[in-house]
């Protein structure tokens, strides 16, 4: 939300709403005219007629191929279930392949969460194989700055704390 007021030039205050239900539900009561969701939260909304999309996050230059999502590990097991993870990691790259180039995966996602085929396929637009990379963390300075701005940090990292708290452990090929 930010960065979308500051990038557009837009005259609006951010408020915080919560997780995605909380966020529909402000927006579906008039508690905020705009909000923001994780698909497939409003889907239903949308196909009702009853809200639209009016932006996404990938509209942003300064959001646009930037790591929004990691998976974390323990120090001591990164230092002492290496392979494990590393196998761990292979795995999860070949089921995200599976993901997009299997029909079935996307059937049993259906099921699984009731929903229609049709909307499950729907979320790999919101979602595309990119977005779940996991061999780099692209946008680390901006994200650092954010942190600093929100004083989630009280100033940016070095480049050895940086290299202290992230390693990454990229799938075999």
């Amino acid at each position: 939300v930010r960065a979308f007021i500051a990038e557009n030039g837009v005259a609006a205050r951010g408020v915080a709403t919560g997780s995605p239900a909380a966020t529909l539900v402000a927006v579906m009561t008039g508690q905020v005219d705009v909000g923001w969701a994780s698909p497939p939260f409003g889907f239903k909304e949308m196909d009702e007629g009853k809200i639209r999309i009016i932006a996404r996050g990938n509209d942003l230059a300064s959001i646009r191929g930037q790591t929004i999502r990691v998976t974390l590990a323990h120090v001591n097991a990164l230092n002492s279930k290496g392979e494990e993870l590393q196998r761990y990691m292979d795995r999860r790259a070949r089921a995200i392949a599976m993901m997009y180039d299997d029909p079935q995966p996307l059937r049993h996602f259906a099921e699984t969460n009731k929903m229609s085929e049709a909307m499950a396929s729907r979320l790999r637009e919101f979602y595309p194989r990119s977005m779940l990379q996991t061999d780099e963390i692209a946008g680390l300075d901006q994200l650092v700055q954010e942190a600093v701005e929100l004083k989630y940090l009280p100033r940016p990292l070095t480049s050895d704390q940086l290299a202290e708290v992230i390693r990454l452990i990229k799938p075999r090929r």
